[in-house]
């Protein structure tokens, strides 16, 4: 079974308010080992709830799998969209953080490096994170527009910084610097989905103004296709 691009939607429960009451059930015909479920174009993998619903009482998503949520395509709210977890001191709390709102698309990478002799490189596909990062080559393919922030919080010597192709190059005006610099390099977004995804221009900018209209059709047509997949 496909539909809206995921394949083997094998089951999704809908709970109540009480997380033992199961109000729905679907299952895939042939109950094949498929990786998730799709209700209103979310896929949504694993044991643990996935709170997909409105204000403080979301509808509790129970599929087999991983426990995470993949979208093919927009996920967009009035609120908040924000991550949960079990407060790490107080045994009463949970602790929320929320997403970062933005007009544009952006990757935002950051990181410390050190120099020497008053310089320094950092590749942005290795060293985005510190597992590894991306392929080389992946960073000039999905970013546009690169804006560079270098910070040298350690003296008063100045420093710049540049980005050519993957490669952020940071110098001091003290060529004998020796310290750490913190660097932030935002790109916006410009992989072939966000280009040809309905929310943005043909070069794939965000268009951050539609009509009201256009936005309940968009939700009508989630809907109506919801409706056809068990």
């Amino acid at each position: 079974m496909t539909s809206g691009g995921f394949d083997n939607v094998i089951r999704m429960l809908v709970y109540g308010s009480d997380s033992n009451s199961v109000i729905a059930s679907f299952k895939h015909p042939n109950n094949s080992q498929g990786i998730g479920i799709l209700w209103d174009g979310i896929k949504a993998l694993g044991n643990g709830s996935q709170g997909v619903g409105t204000g403080n009482q979301p509808i509790n998503l129970s599929p087999l799998g991983t426990g995470a949520v993949a979208v093919n395509g927009n996920l967009t709210a009035t609120g908040t969209k924000s991550w949960r977890i079990k407060h790490p001191i107080l045994e009463n709390k949970d602790l929320i953080h929320v997403c970062i709102e933005s007009p544009r698309a952006d990757n935002l990478y950051r990181g410390r490096k050190h120099l020497i002799n008053g310089e320094c490189e950092v590749n942005l596909d290795l060293e985005c994170n510190t597992t590894g990062g991306m392929t080389e080559g992946c960073f000039v393919l999905i970013n546009k527009n690169i804006q560079v922030f270098v910070n040298n919080n350690e003296t008063f010597d100045k420093v710049v910084g540049s980005v050519i192709g993957n490669k952020l190059t940071i110098r001091s005006d003290n060529v004998n610097a020796s310290y750490f610099i913190d660097w932030l390099v935002i790109g916006e977004r410009n992989d072939d989905e966000i280009i040809n995804n309905l929310s943005t221009s043909s070069t794939g900018s965000v268009i951050i103004e539609i009509d009201r209209e256009v936005q309940h059709t968009q939700e009508n047509m989630n809907s109506s296709n919801s409706s056809n997949v068990f």
